[in-house]
């Protein structure tokens, strides 16, 4: 048995499922239950590893569950690092705290941009639609300070 992962997803236009395996983008297998869709992706996944073999190509690596501390430990220049600091603390909040939400501002603002583009991208759309987005992370449930920190600082000032 291979620690390959599989996927499982209904298709509608064929009335069953459909297995994939994330490791191999061009494998799919069709059953009409889910018991026989992953036994198809299974024989094929076989076909796939024994292909590998036989042309003597890397197997791609398993994808496994990781475990992540949610910790890091990060150089940065000392310039930066004091500035850092002193916008944490005329926020009231510490060090850490502000970084976490640097990081996370950042990256909902590039989730929001990849958005854009693929609306934009759009073929059918005639007229300019405006979107406005509310980056208000307190809004949207998300919370980096401790409880013992002041609970009305807004995040988005």
């Amino acid at each position: 048995m291979s620690k390959y992962s599989f996927s499982l997803i209904w298709s509608e236009d064929d009335q069953g499922y459909i297995a994939t395996v994330p490791e191999f983008p061009n494998l799919s297998a069709f059953g009409e239950t889910q018991k026989e869709a992953l036994q198809e992706a299974q024989i094929v996944l076989n076909g796939f590893i024994e292909e590998f073999q036989e042309s003597d190509e890397k197997l791609p690596e398993a994808n496994t569950i990781s475990k992540y501390s949610g910790q890091t430990r990060l150089r940065m220049p000392k310039s930066l690092h004091a500035q850092l600091v002193k916008d944490a603390q005329e926020d009231n909040h510490s060090l850490n705290s502000h970084i976490v939400y640097l990081l996370t501002e950042r990256r909902l603002l590039n989730v929001i941009d990849k958005f854009k583009e693929k609306f934009e991208s759009l073929d059918y759309w005639q007229e300019e639609v405006p979107i406005q987005f509310d980056l208000s992370l307190e809004k949207q449930g998300i919370n980096f300070f401790n409880e013992t920190e002041s609970s009305t600082k807004r995040l988005n000032n």
